[in-house]
């Protein structure tokens, strides 16, 4: 008997050989993986949208335009960023919907070797698509320091 490392076990998928309830009940299983992911980076968006507006409702015009040029070049790449990230996230979750539509198309034969796939394989969402949603946490991350770079200023001024 070949044993096998506790690496080798988390990390080699389990069979999808079973009843037909069960696959159905996996494939269901995944597409609310995917819901759930959606309703999570869609979060991203309200927060990056959210920081935007209260900087911008919340600090007159006057007081943004009375700081030296840098930390207005800050304020305005802030929001650049803030943006971008918000745009990023989008073009993620809308290729998660289109994967949900994906395997909610497996339903009807049960395949849950490609619901498998169209997740985490090399072809999967994630594969094809973690660019957008890593550059997304970049931007938001940026963004968010900038903008508490130039309410620091204010802060202190």
């Amino acid at each position: 008997m070949i044993e096998r490392s506790s690496f080798d076990i988390v990390n080699t998928p389990g069979t999808l050989e079973g009843k037909e309830e069960h696959k159905l009940e996996y494939i269901r299983g995944m597409i609310s993986t995917v819901r759930e992911d959606i309703k999570i980076v869609m979060l991203y968006i309200t927060l990056a949208f959210a920081i935007i507006l209260l900087f911008l409702s919340q600090i007159p015009l006057s007081t943004l335009l009375s700081l030296p040029l840098l930390f207005r070049i800050f304020a305005f790449i802030g929001i650049v960023f803030q943006s971008a990230a918000a745009l990023f996230f989008f073009l993620y979750i809308r290729n998660l919907h289109i994967t949900q539509m994906r395997m909610t198309r497996c339903i009807v034969s049960l395949d849950t070797i490609r619901t498998r796939e169209l997740w985490a394989g090399e072809a999967g969402v994630w594969q094809q698509n973690k660019t957008k949603y890593q550059l997304g946490k970049y931007a938001l991350t940026c963004g968010s320091i900038c903008l508490g770079i130039v309410l620091f200023k204010i802060l202190i001024l």
